[in-house]
């Protein structure tokens, strides 16, 4: 069983953000209850702690100017546990700044369901034509 859901974005041709959300703490968070209409925290919500913590980014922020894509819900389970399926948001940004027919940076975050914020950390890119976009 991974311990970890990581997802890789491109920043720029030498820096890919790697964004790791750690299990323990999804099946920590709280369950969206399949009655409720609306998950335990609401989109509107997780957008703004997203844009909070973002701001506090220094390292993501040089010449950088994140402007908001999407916010959308992600699913996750633990296999040796199916009956455990919990919820978190993945609120992504991409550069306002960037270049005309140039590779765009693009930023995502993840809001748990108990409003905890995990941001990326920029590591030196490994493979470009690996990183998804």
């Amino acid at each position: 069983m991974p311990n970890a859901i990581v997802r890789s974005s491109y920043f720029s041709d030498t820096q890919e953000l790697n964004l790791t959300v750690p299990l323990p703490l999804v099946v920590d968070s709280p369950s969206w209850d399949r009655d409720a209409p609306n998950p335990p925290f609401a989109a509107r919500d997780a957008i703004d702690a997203a844009n909070n913590s973002i701001a506090t980014l220094d390292d993501l922020a040089d010449k950088r100017q994140w402007q908001f894509d999407n916010a959308c819900l992600f699913r996750s389970t633990v296999s040796d546990m199916p009956r455990i399926e919990r919820w978190f948001w993945i609120v992504a940004y991409h550069d306002a700044n960037a270049v005309e027919l140039q590779r765009m940076a693009q930023l995502e975050v993840a809001v748990l369901m108990n409003g905890r914020v995990i941001t990326p950390t920029l590591f030196p890119a490994q493979n470009n034509d690996e990183i998804q976009y």
